[in-house]
């Protein structure tokens, strides 16, 4: 395709664009009718007032942010006075307890553990038995 064709194949894709819109809109109103028939309905006007005087914020009555109350902050500041009351207790327990006490004899505990093992019947328990593996005789030889 030269230049001019594709020049001219183009110029005749919007000439039937253009002439299908026209068709299409032929028997509608124009934009200004639209908007002189909207200007003349008085319902729609009292609507578009409501809406302008409920956007405008000038006129929205002002309501002042509510303070907290007294009584639940001093709620939370005895609420946490407590929680840290029991924490420092605990703390103080904790270092209170002799170090003695923790230390723990590692033979005494391997040998109640060998003779744990040595009760259970350990014969019960066997491993899987392999499976063998017999290769495929050749398709050939039979």
């Amino acid at each position: 395709m030269t230049i001019l064709t594709s020049i001219i194949l183009i110029g005749a894709i919007i000439a039937v664009a253009l002439f299908i819109a026209y068709n299409v809109q032929k028997g509608t109103k124009t934009l200004k009718e639209f908007k002189t028939d909207f200007d003349n309905n008085e319902q729609a006007q009292e609507l578009v007032q409501l809406s302008k005087e409920l956007y405008n914020k000038d006129l929205r009555p002002i309501t002042a942010k509510k303070a907290p109350k007294k009584d639940k902050i001093t709620e939370q500041v005895e609420s946490m006075k407590k929680v840290v009351e029991a924490h420092d207790t605990l703390v103080e327990e904790i270092a209170k307890i002799s170090p003695d006490t923790t230390t723990v004899n590692v033979e005494v505990v391997l040998e109640q553990l060998k003779e744990q093992v040595s009760t259970t019947d350990i014969a019960a328990v066997k491993p899987k038995k392999k499976r063998k593996y017999y290769p495929k005789a050749p398709k050939g030889k039979a």
